[in-house]
Order: structure tokens, then sequence, then C-alpha cells
């Protein structure tokens, strides 16, 4: 039998050796521990969900016939709780949606079309001027600058 104690240290230790590969990948003394102890790990947490579903049915066969209200409490404690949150399983229900969800993320839903094309317009007509334009390729001079500052 399994205590839980001894999976929660479990754990832990195979965290600790993950920190440790984490910073020197190379040794392989820590490999072999770290996938050792997940193999023991996993056959643990099997044990465990095994263990928990024979105890389930055996309070089932038992209680059938003598004890319905026991057999009922415990048909009643595996269904899911009503309060757990359930509001983003719906993304996940269905790959095609989750699959849909993520290609579309950063995608516009309304786009106006016209406005595209109206800036894209101008900028080719802008780069066409500055491309037959010399005076534009010149530095800004001082002057200049005074000329605009005094306009506004």
């Amino acid at each position: 039998m399994v205590r839980p104690y001894y999976l929660f240290t479990q754990k832990t230790n195979l965290n600790n050796i993950g920190n440790l590969l984490r910073k020197n990948p190379s040794d392989k003394v820590n490999k072999t521990k770290y996938y050792n102890l997940k193999k023991q790990l996993k056959t643990m947490v099997n044990q465990k969900k095994k263990l928990f579903k024979q105890n389930i049915f055996n309070k089932l066969t038992i209680n059938f016939g003598n004890n319905s209200q026991e057999y009922w409490k415990t048909l009643k404690s595996l269904r899911p709780k009503e309060n757990e949150d359930r509001d983003v399983g719906y993304i996940y229900e269905n790959t095609k949606n989750a699959e849909n969800h993520f290609k579309n993320q950063g995608a516009c839903k309304n786009v106006n079309l016209g406005f595209q094309t109206n800036i894209e317009k101008s900028l080719k007509e802008a780069e066409n001027n500055l491309t037959q334009n010399e005076n534009t390729d010149s530095p800004i001079t001082y002057s200049e600058v005074k000329k605009i500052l005094i306009k506004i």
C-alpha cells in the first residue's frame, strides 16, 4: 500500500533532481536517478488509482443489496461537484474547436478593407514621390525647421 506522504516525498525528490539536471544536463548519475524516480512515481500513482477504483467497486458491490443508502451515497460521491469552474472547458471539448481557437488568436474580426487599401495606396504614392524628388533626400537645415516652427 502506498502512503500519501511517500508520494509527496518522491515528487519533491524528483523535482530536486530535475532542478539539478537543468543546471548540469550532462550528469549521467542524476539522469539515471531522475528517470528511475520518475518510473517509480508513475507506478505508485497507477497503484494508487487502481486501489481507489477497487475500493469503490468493493463498496458498491457490498452495499448493493444490503445497504442502499450507503450504495447511493457512494455513487453520488463519484459525481462531479456542481460548483467547479468549467468556463474554460468549452474551448477544449472538441479538438477542432481548440485548433481553430489558437489559429485565429491574432486574427482581426472587423477589418475595414477600404481604409486599408486607401492607406496602402497613399503609401505607394508617397514612395513614388520620394524616388522622383531628389530634394527630399537632402538633410533638413536649421533654417527650414525655424520656418516651420514659426508657421505653427
